[in-house]
């Protein structure tokens, strides 16, 4: 009887023990965002903010920007270069641009850019593309942190599909009726 009850203190010290950790852990869930009361301070000088990034939206396609964004104006500068590493693959892309004020909020977000090129073995592989935007000089202000988000835009290259879907679709009936096959017109989505 002895061993049972000293299993049973054992097992409750354990008990208290784990229960002390667990109030002083922080909850779970507990957010770690700045309070409402807190404030977050705007740069006090216009000056600019800049940003780089490359990366590959999807494997053997790369994308680079670089941003600049003057604070005084409002003038987002950036050139965005897009290549295909592959062969015969190319890829349509985008990319646009998140301005956070000093707690970490998106205050601005550009416009995306779309581009697209070819594969390696096609003209118009590499392309360097300048682009320009304005944000509202109150808002590009409280700006003190760029992010810059590429992707891959398949979405962009089913708007041209639907454009030339008719060209693609006759093609298709032309090579049909050469060589007797029956491959079906791929559907407008």
């Amino acid at each position: 009887m002895n061993r049972i009850v000293h299993r049973i203190a054992l097992a409750l010290a354990l008990l208290t023990v784990l229960a002390g950790f667990a109030a002083l852990a922080p909850a779970a869930g507990a957010s770690t965002a700045t309070p409402a009361s807190a404030t977050c301070v705007a740069p006090s000088f216009p000056g600019y903010d800049s940003a780089q990034l490359t990366s590959d939206p999807t494997g053997g396609l790369r994308m680079s920007t670089n941003v600049t964004l003057n604070r005084g104006t409002g003038v987002l500068n950036a050139t965005t270069e897009v290549r295909s590493l592959l062969a015969l693959r190319g890829f349509t892309a985008s990319v646009f641009v998140i301005g956070l004020d000093a707690c970490n909020h998106p205050v601005a977000m550009s416009q995306p850019v779309y581009s697209g090129v070819n594969g390696t073995w096609l003209p118009n592989h590499d392309r360097v593309m300048p682009w320009t935007q304005t944000w509202n000089t109150g808002t590009a202000g409280k700006v003190v942190n760029i992010q810059i988000v590429h992707a891959w835009s398949p979405s962009a290259v089913l708007d041209l599909y639907r454009r030339y879907q008719p060209v693609v679709c006759g093609a298709i009936k032309f090579i049909n009726y050469l060589f007797s096959w029956k491959v079906p017109c791929p559907p407008v989505l």
